[in-house]
């Protein structure tokens, strides 16, 4: 971490955040273990597939990571866990709905047709709501030099090392890690993980 001068409150928040951010990607990844013994109690877990906080009953030992006292307490580290899920249109219940889904591919809104049950949490009523998905966290998408020809001094912040990077941007496409100075990009990034340390 080279851009830390210990002690340095902000460092150690940063680095706090980062390590807890990759750990609970792994978490929600785990599938339902209800564990052994049998002194059964109500528990919750993170189901990858629907995007779902899903109760069970845990037996007491063992088991894994993926398992939460309260629906709150999955919710609270992992809100944005529903921006991962792929566009479903549910089943064709009725008339179609016009809705939006937050691709991970474009890293955009997008629109789709809901048919109106069944799918899953990622889905908004308008293109303006998904700024609640990975939007505001720009930090957490990878460099993406973008296409086009016509290219210029950007900056992108790197997880990895934690610090601003200069990269040479194509001029079209690209994502939202990308800002014109290393100031605007340490402004953005290492103040919005500091005020907001919530995933």
């Amino acid at each position: 971490w080279p851009f830390c001068r210990l002690p340095d409150l902000h460092c150690v928040l940063l680095k706090t955040f980062i390590s807890i951010f990759f750990l609970l990607i792994d978490v929600c990844q785990l599938k339902l273990d209800a564990g052994t013994c049998s002194n059964f109690s109500m528990k919750w877990f993170f189901e990858v597939r629907s995007g779902e906080c899903v109760q069970f009953w845990y037996g007491g030992c063992d088991g894994n990571s993926n398992r939460f006292n309260t629906q709150e307490d999955l919710y609270c580290l992992f809100p944005t866990a529903r921006c991962f899920l792929e566009k479903d249109s549910g089943g064709a219940c009725g008339s179609y709905m016009s809705r939006w889904y937050y691709s991970q591919q474009t890293k955009k809104c997008m629109h789709f047709w809901y048919g109106g049950c069944g799918g899953n949490e990622n889905r908004f009523l308008t293109e303006d709501e998904h700024i609640y998905c990975s939007c505001h966290r720009p930090f957490f998408l990878k460099l993406d030099a973008g296409s086009c020809s016509n290219f210029s001094v950007k900056w992108y912040f790197n997880v990895r090392s934690g610090g601003c990077v200069q990269f040479w941007y194509g001029g079209c496409d690209g994502n939202s890690n990308r800002f014109d100075t290393q100031e605007d990009c340490e402004i953005r990034c290492l103040r919005a993980k500091k005020v907001s340390p919530n995933i």
